[in-house]
């Protein structure tokens, strides 16, 4: 079965995919600005996390602090909400959305 890559182009929309299948969402990460992730939300009966890997930049450009990959698996046909906050430091009242969209497994 083929991986979704799923990116911040697709941020607000919704997303199919079958049972089974595996979800890849690779997002900026937000540390430039002093955030960082906090754990994704989703539904766990729907959706199952596998790894998440930190990926350096690797333009050395001011400002890139290079991104952020999940991986998902798609457990059972239903929908689940997945969204990626961030926060600086323990400021719980600086959350901010990076991605919000909608899978919905078939």
């Amino acid at each position: 079965m083929q991986m979704i890559q799923v990116d911040a182009q697709q941020n607000g929309k919704t997303i199919a995919v079958s049972k089974g299948q595996t979800i890849k969402i690779t997002l900026g990460n937000p540390g430039d600005g002093g955030y960082s992730f906090n754990a994704p939300q989703y539904n766990s009966a729907v959706l199952s996390i596998g790894s998440h890997t930190r990926i350096l930049s690797t333009t050395g450009a001011v400002g890139d602090a290079g991104k952020d990959s999940w991986e998902f698996t798609a457990l059972t046909p239903g929908q689940s909400d997945l969204t990626f906050t961030a926060t600086r430091g323990n400021d719980a009242s600086s959350a901010i959305t990076i991605f919000s969209g909608k899978i919905t497994v078939k």
